[in-house]
């Protein structure tokens, strides 16, 4: 069989994906080939041997959604809370507080939670 007839029988189904409430379901793959740095490796190996994870691609997708996650909370953050801010910033630059004067209050915050032995203010 030549490679791409191969290619074209491996990218197909996953069946046996299981969700939440035991039902099995069929999902497309596609068949990658990634390289990993040997302690990678080895962590993926030893959360398939422990029995965290049934495979290697198993690990790696849950790698690839925490990551997914991770990146959707920073968009929603930057949209949400940091473009609102930059928004009424440049609208009215007034609004800002000067450097100076944060670095003055994070200087005097420091000194005090010196002064109490770091307990919090």
């Amino acid at each position: 069989m030549h490679a791409p007839d191969m290619a074209r029988r491996l990218i197909g189904a996953y069946d046996g994906l299981r969700i939440s409430d035991g039902r099995s379901v069929t999902v497309a793959v596609e068949i990658r080939t990634v390289s990993l740095p040997t302690e990678q490796a080895e962590y993926m190996d030893q959360l398939v041997s422990t029995g965290a994870y049934a495979t290697g691609s198993d690990v790696l997708r849950a790698g690839l959604i925490a990551l997914k996650e991770r990146d959707d909370a920073i968009e929603r953050w930057l949209r949400d809370e940091v473009m609102p801010v930059a928004v009424a910033m440049d609208a009215n630059p007034s609004l800002a507080i000067p450097a100076v004067e944060v670095f003055a209050g994070l200087r005097a915050l420091h000194a005090e939670r010196l002064n109490t032995g770091g307990r919090d203010l």
